[in-house]
């Protein structure tokens, strides 16, 4: 079963980079453009079963 991404990155030619770069690898890919869109998806996720929610930041935004 492939691993779901949700890909949070408001430019959308880096999001749809990222997509199709993912999607290339094998994942199933989502977008969101805001972080609002990014937390109605998870919690969307949550509410279907989907447990595992993992969380990658740009070392600028984990630093702060």
């Amino acid at each position: 079963m492939a691993q779901n991404i949700l890909i949070v990155e408001d430019s959308k030619l880096i999001n749809k980079f990222l997509k199709n770069r993912f999607e290339s690898c094998g994942y199933v890919c989502d977008s969101a453009f805001t972080l609002k869109e990014a937390i109605e998806k998870i919690a969307e996720c949550q509410n279907n079963d989907q447990q595992e929610v993992k969380f990658l930041y740009p070392n600028s935004a984990a630093e702060e």
